[in-house]
This record gives structure tokens, sequence and C-alpha cells, in this order.
């Protein structure tokens, strides 16, 4: 990516910068992408002083200097920028919030429990009933029998609530995308793309694949509006430092997969695997019959569980082999962009030449069933833990 970059916004240097992005699309409820250009134009002077500082600077840190690989940390900071607008914040607020149901939800139904128990050996309310209950005007004394059923009667309600606050929380996801980004999606999708560790990369493929195409048409709009080599040049630039966003997204996904989420689960599979091993040998010593039916249903469960994982790491899997297709489809399309803008002259023939490649970027923007967690599979709480578990990655 360093020698695609360097490349690319060199082309920019003798650039000066670029106009404002021109008039919202026909279609009032279409992506404007005009915020995306502005933005790339605001942005475009500090990269030249960027690419000028990599000219001169060395591969290794110097003495009181900055090295190259300083000066790409900035560059990658400034199409870091560009990509946080462009995918925005709606999967990752949405996600806190479903995340944050669920843990409420996992006290609620922890603290019932604990009641449960403590409802065993309760006594009924006049048994026990006290002078400060009295005072406080309880109407059960408490702890007795009567007091736990009602508190359980009011966690019931509150799952309930808590419930209903989750499916709320999918649907607003939907109703974002479409409304933002004209992504459609069903509720379980979201349901899907909101739990798994990996649906961000999922999320942020289709919507970067949705703006990006926009950037490119309002670009051939201006193509059309505009007459002066030098101007349509400048937006040629803008559309080659669109490329450059989408291998730089991709590359950030690959990351991800690489470094964070494969790893995250296989550690996950380790601690199961070395549990499953401890529950073998304690099954094997078991003093009798009755331990070793429980502890035999331990091990079902943990297997069952290291079953789910496999699958869960297949998906990974599958769709990490997806983005390093198409990040290298992307950095293709980068330097294809690249070259032209260095060897063309007449820049009102770019546009002809410029061409993503449709097919991989497409299958991986499209939010197929086979991409997600089965959330209707007899496996799904398994799923959900695991996903759950995996959450602070």
């Amino acid at each position: 990516m360093r020698v695609l970059k360097a490349a690319c916004l060199a082309v920019l240097l003798a650039q000066p910068a670029l106009a404002q992005a021109g008039a919202a699309a026909d279609d009032p409820g279409a992506y404007d992408p005009a915020p995306i250009i502005d933005r790339a134009v605001d942005e475009l002077a500090e990269m030249r002083a960027l690419i000028d500082e990599m000219q001169q600077v060395g591969e290794r840190d110097r003495w009181f200097g900055r090295s190259r690989a300083d000066v790409e940390a900035d560059l990658d900071a400034h199409l870091d920028d560009l990509i946080a607008m462009i995918v925005g914040d709606t999967y990752a607020e949405s996600r806190q919030r479903l995340l944050r149901a669920d843990a409420r939800i996992a006290e609620i139904e922890a603290e019932m429990d604990q009641l449960r128990v403590d409802r065993l050996t309760a006594r009924p309310s006049d048994q026990v009933m006290t002078r400060l209950d009295t005072v406080l005007m309880r109407d059960h004394a408490a702890g007795s029998i009567e007091d736990i059923e009602q508190r359980l009667e009011r966690g019931a309600d509150r799952l309930d609530e808590l419930r209903r606050t989750r499916a709320g929380i999918e649907r607003d996801f939907v109703r974002a995308m479409a409304r933002e980004y004209g992504i459609e999606l069903t509720q379980e999708q979201a349901r899907a793309i909101l739990y798994q560790v990996n649906g961000r990369s999922i999320v942020e493929a289709s919507i970067a694949f949705t703006v990006l195409q926009e950037v490119e048409r309002r670009l051939g709009e201006i193509r059309t509006t505009v007459t002066n080599n030098d101007t349509l040049r400048r937006y040629y630039g803008v559309a080659a430092v669109m490329r450059l966003v989408s291998a730089r997204l991709h590359e950030l996904h690959l990351h991800d997969y690489r470094e964070v989420w494969l790893p995250n689960l296989a550690e996950f599979e380790a601690d199961n695997a070395a549990l499953i091993e401890e529950t073998r040998a304690l099954l094997a010593e078991a003093p009798d019959a009755a331990t070793a039916e429980r502890y035999g249903a331990n091990l079902e469960i943990q297997e069952e569980i290291a079953g789910v994982a496999g699958q869960y790491r297949d998906l990974l899997l599958g769709r990490q082999a997806l983005v390093e297709e198409r990040l290298a489809a992307a950095v293709d399309d980068a330097t294809l962009a690249v070259n032209t803008l260095r060897t063309l002259n007449q820049a009102v023939v770019l546009f002809d030449r410029f061409a993503w490649q449709q097919a991989e970027f497409e299958a991986l923007m499209a939010i197929e069933n086979e991409a997600l967690i089965p959330l209707e599979s007899d496996d799904l709480e398994g799923f959900l833990d695991i996903s759950r578990a995996l959450a602070g990655s």
C-alpha cells in the first residue's frame, strides 16, 4: 500500500484545491456524496505536504526527525478520516445499544435465579412481618415468599420490556440502513450482523460500495458540466483518492480478521478445548454413576460449543478470503487510476478507462445469509453466546 499511496497522491502534488462538489442529486432521497467530495477537497493540501515530506525522509527513524513510516501513518490517518465519514456510526451505536440491553437482560436473569433459590427457604409474609415493614407500609415482609414472588413478576416485566427494546434496536437499524444508504435488510439479517464479531466489516463494505458509487456518479455529472481539462484532472484526482480509500478500508478489515477476530476466537476455542480435556479426565475418575452423568452432561455441552465455534471460524475464514480477494481488486483499481492519471494527457477520456472491478466488490458488499450466523438453527444460542463472549474484540 505504501508505494501505491505515494504514487497516487503524488499525482495531486501539482493540482490546486478542488472546487465544491455541486448540487445535490436529482433524487432528494438519494445519498448525497457532496460532503465526502468536499472533505476530500479539504484534505488535499495536507496530503500534498505529506507527499513532499515522504520524498525527503528516509526509511529509518532519524534522530530528532520523522521517518517515512511516520509520514505513511499520517497519510493513513487522512484516509481513515474519510473512511469514518463514509461509513458513519450507525452500526457501532446500534451494536452498543444491543449489547447493553443484552447485558442488562443477563443481570436481571441472574437476579431472578437468585430469587428462585431464596424462595426455596422463604416463609410466608405473615410469619416474618417486622415493625420496619409496617412503618415502611410494605405489602409483604422483605424476603418473604410473597415479596419474592412480587419481585419475580417485576423482573419478568423488565425482561419483556428489554426484549422489546432489543427488537426495536434491530428495527431501527434496518430503517437507518435503508434510509441513509438504500441497503435493504431483514430484521433477522440485522440481528445477525449486529451480534457477530465481524458484522462491522460486512456493513462497512456494503456502505462503502454504496457511497463510493454515488461519488463516482457525481464525478460523472461534473464531467458533463465542465470543459477545462485541468479542472477535470483535479476531479479525477478525487476519484483516485476514493480508490485508495477503498483499498485502505479492506486493508483495515483484513487486519481485524488476521490480528483480532480470528485470534480471539482461537483463544476462546483453546479455553473450551482445555475445559473439555479437564471434564473428560474428571469423567474417567468419577466415583459413582450420578457424578459421571453430570460430568457427561457438561462434556456434551462443551463439545456442542466446540462445534458451533468451528462453524463460526468457517464463517470468518470464508469472509476473510473474500476480503483478501477484494483488497487485491481494490489495489488493482487504484493502480489503474494512478497509471491513467499519470500517462494520459486528455482527462476527458478518463472516465471511459475508470471501472470498479464490480464482480468482486458486489460480492463483498452483498449481505448474504451464508455470511451470517444462522439465527434459525438449533445452534442459535451457541452462536449468540460466542458472539457475546467475543463482543469486546
